[in-house]
């Protein structure tokens, strides 16, 4: 059964900051979304996301010892526990590949969506009467999940270094309303995309609304889980337990879904999670719900997310290869191709983020060479 979230009333591309010190700006409710991204990733200032230099991934090396990776922290940031491992290894056996990585725990600093700067506290225009951004989609006015959630991380990430509860209220009351305009299905929020989107300007590829996105329900999850990790509400633990619940339902079907399992046995996280056969598989939308099971995994040690977590690296890792065009910048998608370089330079630091998270040199050598092939 799906019905609107109980709470309604209740209270880039994003910036990603590699160990490498590299900000990549993120959502600008003000500007047109580009082909490929309903969410429209600009910078708040107008300036495009594709402007951003690729950071240069030659320069992490692959040791034994990650300064960035942390071995003694608080529980709610440990390694992978021995017993989180033995507890998804008792879980009945998946129906998707699983590599059993031991992931590793980074430091707060090294996430991503870290930044050094201080977003404005005035909201864009335009936003709705609480000051929530809003995208124009013809001549009317929308929630963008993904966007919104982007919005949120910059201004709890600010709270986060400064203690600003002006950043706290405004990244909380993003929160509620993702929360707000979310839908249960059983027991699992999917915050929908209210306005149709055809998949890069392909007619016959609509993503008819509502429609919901693994990217969106990634970003949400991670801003749900910092934010219970910065304030110690557990409102957002809550929030953040039914976000993760929408990656447990494999799709395809007639109700919200946003996960599901290819031919060869390999579980996909879809940020257009289309009714045919393959989805569009787009990287970096992919990788961005990667980031928000990591953050939960790393809050809660649960062994279902340990399990999900694992079985995307190993996705990726498999395909990652595929998406790569030597001496250019890469696909966007593996159903239609459609290169970018704006979205090749976000999965080249991406990667470096599957690394240190995974422990995996394969993810650094295959930044190495998308950096090598365009930056």
């Amino acid at each position: 059964m799906i019905r609107p979230h109980p709470r309604a009333h209740r209270r880039l591309v994003i910036a990603l900051a590699l160990a490498l010190s590299v900000a990549l700006p993120g959502f600008g409710p003000t500007q047109a979304a580009p082909l490929d991204q309903p969410d429209g990733l600009a910078s708040a200032d107008g300036r495009d996301a594709g402007t951003i230099p690729a950071a240069d991934p030659a320069v992490v090396a692959v040791r034994g010892s990650d300064p960035d990776v942390v071995s003694h922290a608080p529980h709610r940031t440990d390694p992978t526990l021995f017993a989180d491992a033995a507890e998804a290894d008792a879980l009945l056996p998946p129906p998707y590949k699983v590599t059993a990585y031991t992931i590793r725990t980074l430091a707060r600093t090294a996430l991503p969506y870290v930044g050094t700067g201080f977003p404005s506290k005035v909201p864009p225009n335009p936003h709705d009467a609480d000051g929530i951004p809003m995208k124009l989609v013809g001549t009317r006015l929308y929630y963008s999940p993904a966007g919104l959630a982007q919005y949120g991380l910059r201004h709890e990430d600010a709270f986060r270094r400064t203690g600003d509860p002006g950043y706290r209220a405004i990244a909380t009351k993003v929160m509620n309303k993702l929360m707000a305009i979310g839908v249960m299905s059983d027991g699992a929020v999917f915050i929908p995309y209210r306005f149709s989107f055809a998949m890069h300007r392909i007619s016959t590829e609509v993503m008819r609304a509502p429609w919901y996105s693994a990217m969106a329900q990634g970003l949400a999850l991670s801003l749900a889980v910092r934010l219970f990790r910065d304030t110690a509400d557990p409102v957002f633990k809550a929030d953040a337990e039914m976000l993760f619940r929408s990656f447990r339902r494999i799709g395809r079907g007639t109700r919200p879904w946003v996960t599901y399992i290819d031919a060869g046995r390999y579980l996909w996280l879809e940020e257009y999670p289309e009714p045919l056969t393959p989805s569009d598989h787009t990287a970096n939308g992919f990788n961005f719900a990667v980031f928000g099971l990591y953050d939960y995994y790393q809050e809660t040690h649960d062994p279902y997310a340990l399990q999900v977590l694992r079985a995307s690296l190993t996705t990726m890792r498999h395909y990652i290869s595929a998406y790569r065009r030597p001496g250019s910048y890469s696909k966007y998608c593996l159903r239609h191709g459609k290169p970018q370089a704006k979205y090749h330079t976000i999965v080249t630091g991406q990667l470096v983020f599957l690394y240190r998270m995974s422990g995996d040199s394969y993810f650094l050598s295959m930044s190495r060479l998308f950096y090598s092939d365009y930056h």
